[in-house]
C-alpha cells in the first residue's frame, strides 16, 4: 500500500470552513482508493482543542511540527507594523524543519506529498518522490487585490517559484489553473474539483435564509452588506422573514445589526445540524479568490441557494448549476417571490441540486476511469489537466 503524506497548516478538524472541507475531502478520496494518508499538520499550538481533535481523528496516522516560538515572534512583530509587507511568503514557510522532515520520510517512507498552500511548497525540496502543491487560492498582489486587510501575498515571481518546486500544482478553479499554468515551467497544472456526498434532509417550508461561514474578514463584508443594505429591504416585502447565521463568522457580527429576525446560532461541528434549520442559503460575498465551497456544501444538503455573481465563480458546470444569482435588492425580491409563493420549487432545486452533485461525482469517476494508469499516481486521478 502506498503512502501518501498531507501537510497543512490548516487543520481538517472541526470541518467547519471550506478549505478545511477541500482538504478532508482529497484525503478521504484518497482513503478510498487504498491509499496509507498520513496528516502532517503544522501547528501554532499543541495545547489547544483543534490540535486534540485533529490528533483523535487521524489516530496513529497523526504527526505534528510546532512553529518555533521565534517565528511566532517575527509574525507577531510584522502583523503589527505600520504598513505592510509586500511579499510575507518567507514568514509563513516552516523555519527548521528541514531536519523533521528527513527524519519522517526516513521512518515512514512516503511514496507522495501533497502541501497546502504555496508558503509550504519549500518542504517539496526535502522529498524524492511525488511532490503536490494544492494551491487553494492566488496569492499574487493578494494585497493590492484585496485592499483594506492583511493578507498573505507575493509578487507572481515568488509565486512561480513556488509552484515549479513540485511536480503537480492542483488549481481549485480553472481561471486559477489557467493563471498557473502561464506561471510554470515545469510543474504540471491541474484543475481539481473535490467530491461532495449528498445529503437528504427534509423541506421545512419556513421563511429563514440561512448563512454558514467562518470567520473570513471577505465573508464579513459580504454578509454586513447584506444585513444593513438588503435585508430590511427584504422585510418590508416579506415580513416574517428571518436570517439565521451559523459559523464563526457569528463572532465578528456588529453587534447594533442583530434584531429579533437576525439570529445568530454559533459554531457548529456538524454542518448538517445547520442546514437542517431551512430551506434556502444564501452566498452574499462579493469579493475574494478561491473557489467558494460553501456554495458546493449548500447543493450537497439539497438547498435553494441564491448567490452573487462572485461566489459562483470557478464552480463545476456553471450552465447546469442551479444557483439563483441575486447581486440586487430586485433580484432577491424576484427570486423570493417566486420561491415563497411556490412551494413546490423548493422540491424542484432539491432534486437539482441532487442531479448537480451526481453529475461533479460522476465527472470524478469519469477522469479517473478513463486512464487506468492514473491509479498508480494519485494526483492524476480526478483533475482536469491544462494544455498549453
Amino acid at each position: 500500500m502506498k503512502k501518501v503524506l498531507i501537510i497543512s497548516d490548516t487543520p481538517t478538524h472541526p470541518t467547519n470552513t471550506g478549505n478545511k472541507m477541500c482538504i478532508l475531502s482529497y484525503a478521504t478520496l484518497l482513503q478510498d482508493m487504498g491509499y496509507d494518508v498520513y496528516f502532517l499538520y503544522f501547528t501554532r499550538e499543541r495545547n489547544s482543542n483543534t490540535f486534540t481533535q485533529n490528533k483523535d481523528y487521524w489516530s496513529d496516522h497523526f504527526l505534528s511540527y510546532q512553529m518555533s516560538i521565534i517565528q511566532k515572534a517575527v509574525i507577531k512583530i510584522v502583523r503589527h507594523l505600520p504598513f505592510r509587507c509586500f511579499s510575507d511568503i518567507w514568514l509563513h514557510e516552516p523555519w527548521f524543519i528541514k531536519s523533521y522532515i528527513k527524519q519522517i520520510q526516513k521512518k515512514y517512507k512516503f511514496d507522495s506529498v501533497i502541501l497546502n498552500y504555496i508558503w509550504l511548497s519549500k518542504i517539496a525540496n526535502y522529498f524524492q518522490g511525488n511532490t503536490v502543491l494544492f494551491t487553494h487560492d492566488v496569492f499574487s498582489y493578494r494585497n493590492l487585490r484585496l485592499k483594506g486587510n492583511y493578507w498573505i501575498s507575493c509578487t507572481p515571481n515568488e509565486e512561480a517559484k513556488c509552484i515549479n518546486r513540485v511536480k503537480t500544482v492542483l488549481a481549485i478553479q480553472e481561471q486559477e489553473a489557467y493563471y498557473y499554468k502561464y506561471l510554470s515551467y515545469k510543474a504540471n497544472v491541474y484543475c481539481m474539483y473535490s467530491p461532495f456526498t449528498f445529503h437528504k434532509q427534509e423541506i421545512l417550508n419556513n421563511k429563514k435564509l440561512l448563512f454558514f461561514s467562518g470567520s473570513n474578514i471577505l465573508n464579513i463584508e459580504g454578509i454586513n452588506h447584506f444585513i444593513k443594505n438588503i435585508f430590511p429591504e427584504l422585510i418590508k416585502k416579506f415580513p416574517d422573514l428571518e436570517l439565521i447565521i451559523g459559523g464563526g463568522i457569528c463572532k465578528h457580527l456588529e453587534k447594533d445589526l442583530r434584531t429579533t429576525q437576525i439570529i445568530l446560532k454559533g459554531g457548529f461541528d456538524n454542518p448538517a445540524d445547520f442546514y437542517a434549520l431551512g430551506d434556502i442559503v444564501i452566498n452574499p460575498v462579493f469579493n475574494g479568490t478561491g473557489l467558494k465551497i460553501k456554495t458546493f456544501e449548500a447543493l450537497s444538503y439539497g438547498k435553494t441557494v441564491l448567490s452573487s455573481t462572485h461566489s459562483m465563480e470557478g464552480i463545476f458546470s456553471p450552465q447546469s448549476c442551479p444557483i439563483y444569482k441575486a447581486d440586487t435588492i430586485d433580484e432577491y425580491i424576484s427570486h423570493l417571490t417566486n420561491i415563497l409563493s411556490t412551494p413546490h420549487i423548493l422540491t424542484e432545486n432539491k432534486n437539482k441540486a441532487k442531479n448537480y452533485i451526481d453529475a461533479l461525482n460522476q465527472h470524478i469517476k469519469d477522469i479517473r476511469g478513463s486512464n487506468p494508469r492514473t491509479l498508480t499516481i494519485f494526483f492524476k486521478i480526478n483533475f482536469k489537466k491544462y494544455k498549453k
